[in-house]
C-alpha cells in the first residue's frame, strides 16, 4: 500500500487552516502544519525534509515567519527545491506577492483565487 501524500502548510489563520485541511483530507491527502514557533530557515528545512511533502503552502500573512527567507531556503535546498510551493496573500498587497515570486515560489495567488481553486491546485501538483 502506498503512503498518503503529505501537504505541508505555513498557515496561522484558524479559519483558513480549517478550510485548507478540509479540502486536503477530502481529496485523500494528509495535512501537516508548521510548528507555531519559527527558529530559522535551517531549522525549518530540517523539519520539512523528513515529512517528505508533496506540496508546500505558505500564507503570506503568517506573522511569525520570515516567509521570503523560508521560500528561498526551501527552493535552494536540493531535497526540497522540486516540491511545488504555492503562496497566497491579499490581492491588495501587490508588493508582498511580488516578493514571494522573487523569493522562488512556484505560484503566488490572491487569497480568493487560492481558495476557489485549491482542489484543482492540489490535484495538479500532488
Amino acid at each position: 500500500m502506498s503512503e498518503t501524500a503529505v501537504i505541508f502548510g505555513y498557515v496561522d489563520n484558524l479559519m483558513f487552516s480549517t478550510r485548507i485541511e478540509s479540502v486536503v483530507e477530502n481529496l485523500g491527502f494528509e495535512m501537516v502544519w508548521a510548528e507555531p514557533s519559527f527558529e530559522g530557515a535551517a531549522t525549518e528545512i530540517d523539519r520539512l525534509i523528513p515529512k517528505n511533502p508533496a506540496l508546500i503552502l505558505v500564507d503570506l500573512g503568517y506573522p511569525h515567519i520570515p516567509w521570503a527567507e523560508l521560500i528561498s531556503a526551501i527552493k535552494s535546498n536540493p531535497a526540497l527545491k522540486t516540491i511545488p510551493l504555492i503562496c497566497y496573500g491579499s490581492h491588495k498587497d501587490v508588493e508582498t506577492l511580488k516578493v514571494a515570486r522573487q523569493a522562488g515560489a512556484d505560484q503566488v495567488l490572491a487569497r480568493s483565487r487560492f481558495f476557489s481553486a485549491l482542489p484543482e491546485f492540489i490535484q495538479k501538483n500532488v
